[in-house]
């Protein structure tokens, strides 16, 4: 599964958001989200995050 790492904070404004910081590792997981993923963090922690706000080695996560 594609790791991404967070470009800035995150406060989930929903339940199924999953807030992050800055510099945090997530991973994708499978979905149909759109502008935003399913992700989980290094707690097991999941819920959907902004596409916008991560990044992977080769630059914007765009389509998983």
């Amino acid at each position: 599964r594609p790791k991404v790492v967070a470009l800035c904070t995150f406060g989930g404004q929903d339940s199924d958001d999953l807030s992050f910081e800055k510099g945090d590792e997530l991973t994708i997981l499978p979905d149909e989200g759109g502008d935003w993923f399913l992700a989980r963090d290094k707690n097991g922690r999941r819920g959907y995050i902004p596409a916008k706000y991560v990044r992977n080695k080769g630059g914007l996560v765009t389509k998983v």
